[in-house]
């Protein structure tokens, strides 16, 4: 095992949203305003400041039980603030991935037996050239969009752990939330640029023709509003003649 699965306990109090799938090495801030999750903040905290991070699941069979994705992210709390308003401002940074391999508590929060999955880190020819696959459709999708900074690209070209690079890029991209699961899911480097690369191209598409659709809204509203300041124009210069006889 790596030095950084080492590290994950194995029990673990889990977070879990409808709108974030967390990815190794990746650092993002969350505001925690629900006093459930606030007991998990609290429970890391107070231990070694590692929690488990999961995408919430589709309940089953009219539950109302919680279900979370069974792959997700141990992270770790790099920062923590207790706001004014009782609310808790984060700065989480993912570790690495795990498997849970059952749910040992649901109250006051859920807690999970988690088993870290190691990713083998052997480089080929073959993830080489889809990493660079990658990072064009990226550079593709940040043309095409005003949502991602270029800044992301030069970083992402010193990086030496392809791995890392995949899971950086699924998880800035504004690509569907089962498709960010879905290349969290996928241990096999190879496989995983695959299916990025897939999911890249079809949102560079997507935005294409979001982009066609605008422009063409555009053109029809110039068009309009140089129809409307011809016929203003025209009342004006015939009132003007009226005016004169």
């Amino acid at each position: 095992m790596s030095e950084m699965s080492n590290r994950i306990p194995r029990s673990l109090p889990v977070i879990h949203l409808n709108n974030t799938v967390m990815f190794p090495y990746l650092m993002i801030p969350l505001v925690v305003s629900d006093d459930s999750l606030k007991k998990v903040i609290d429970f890391a905290l107070s231990n070694d400041k590692l929690l488990g991070f999961f995408l919430s699941a589709d309940t089953k069979d009219n539950t109302e039980e919680v279900q979370i994705h069974t792959i997700g992210t141990a992270v770790s709390i790099l920062r923590m603030l207790r706001n004014q308003d009782g609310s808790i401002s984060l700065l989480l940074q993912g570790v690495t991935r795990i498997k849970v391999e059952r749910i040992t508590q649901r109250e006051p929060f859920i807690m999970v037996e988690v088993e870290p999955l190691n990713e083998v880190t052997t480089e080929n020819s073959k993830i080489l050239a889809l990493r660079n696959v990658a990072i064009e459709l990226l550079e593709k999708t940040i043309i095409e969009s005003s949502d991602l900074s270029k800044d992301i690209v030069y970083g992402l070209k010193n990086i030496k752990q392809s791995g890392r690079v995949a899971d950086i890029i699924a998880g800035n991209v504004p690509i569907e939330m089962q498709q960010k699961q879905i290349i969290l899911e996928t241990i096999d480097l190879s496989k995983r640029y695959e299916k990025l690369n897939k999911f890249l191209a079809e949102l560079i598409k997507q935005i294409r023709l979001e982009n066609s659709i605008r422009n063409n809204i555009q053109l029809e509203m110039d068009e309009d509003q140089r129809r409307y300041y011809l016929r203003e124009q025209l009342a004006a210069i015939r009132k003007e003649l009226g005016d004169s006889d």
